[in-house]
């Protein structure tokens, strides 16, 4: 329940359209402006996880012929996701 739980919030995160937020502040002797819209865009990458669960899902590797062959010379298919 709780990758679950992760998985939702990962998924469901993303930029507003026309609300232009910037964070300010000084940092080293500089300063500093993020637009909110990039912050959640930086959040927002951790959706590519899900090409490495559709390459697991579709892949000749974890076909059910693979995992008969795996079990048969006792080793196991290499998850992404387990």
């Amino acid at each position: 329940m709780g990758m679950f739980m992760l998985e939702l919030l990962i998924c469901s995160v993303t930029a507003v359209p026309n609300v232009n937020v910037v964070i300010e502040g000084r940092m080293v002797g500089g300063d500093y402006a993020y637009h909110l819209s990039d912050l959640f865009l930086i959040i927002m990458l951790l959706r590519c996880y899900l090409i490495l669960r559709l390459y697991e899902h579709y892949s000749k590797w974890t076909t059910y012929k693979a995992h008969v062959l795996c079990k048969k010379y006792g080793t196991s298919v290499m998850r992404f996701s387990r």
